[in-house]
């Protein structure tokens, strides 16, 4: 299967470079990475354009300016041509089997959807150590929650999604922000297959909001607060404010 790796990218001159090496690194060439400049203002745009001219026909870089994660992964979407995008983030670092595992798990074309693990990599022990129990039950909890309630929860960081079944709700909802964003798109995916949680591919991602907000504790609740909506009538989705770049 052709994969579209598909990376938001709002002024991430600091991370964008070392995320695209590491996804270029694979040992699965079937794939393109697209690039979506978010109304940057730093250097972002200059970057993910030098990666374009060095990497032809692997790299697309796409311009979305109303900002916001969605929008962007919306804008990254129309513009691939994969039969699954990889959603990704652009402060993340991934092995190189990790494109080979995700795709190996779509055995069945009932499967909308498999989505991975996390490591805050640079996160204090108790972020990570936390993030490393929830994980280990993310695929039960998911189970039941997928049947009884036909939601879900999952990392949005690391996602591979089939893209007919992507396109047939619709795609991202645009208009969404960011806490909470993810579990809407893999909620409403659904409706079209079951949706496959596995630790067989985890991703580094840094831990940037924990380690620079004046409260990190806040950061926590406003994750904390998303996953919990999954049980109201509508998922909350909360807006990031703070943007440790």
């Amino acid at each position: 299967m052709y994969v579209s790796v598909v990376i938001p990218c709002y002024n991430e001159e600091k991370w964008i470079k070392e995320t695209v090496e590491s996804v270029l690194k694979q040992d699965y060439q079937d794939f393109e990475v697209i690039l979506v400049n978010n109304a940057s203002t730093d250097k972002t745009s200059e970057i993910i354009s030098s990666l374009e001219s060095e990497y032809p026909g692997k790299i697309k870089t796409v311009s979305e300016p109303n900002k916001g994660v969605s929008f962007a992964r919306e804008a990254g979407r129309r513009a691939s041509k994969g039969q699954i995008i990889a959603q990704l983030d652009a402060d993340c670092i991934v092995p190189k089997n990790w494109m080979r595992n995700a795709t190996a798990l779509f055995d069945s074309p009932t499967i909308a959807a498999v989505a991975g693990t996390i490591d805050y990599y640079d996160g204090e022990w108790r972020l990570r150590v936390g993030t490393k129990i929830s994980g280990m039950f993310l695929g039960t909890f998911n189970y039941f929650l997928n049947r009884f309630k036909k939601r879900n929860i999952c990392w949005g960081a690391n996602i591979f999604m089939r893209a007919s079944a992507l396109e047939k709700i619709g795609g991202y909802r645009n208009g969404s922000e960011f806490y909470g964003e993810e579990h809407d798109t893999t909620s409403r995916l659904l409706n079209e297959g079951t949706i496959r949680y596995s630790g067989s591919f985890e991703i580094k991602t840094s831990a940037r909001r924990f380690n620079n907000a004046p409260n990190p504790w806040e950061i926590m609740r406003r994750y904390n607060k998303a996953n919990a909506s999954v049980f109201k009538k509508e998922i909350e989705i909360g807006t990031e404010t703070f943007h440790p770049r």
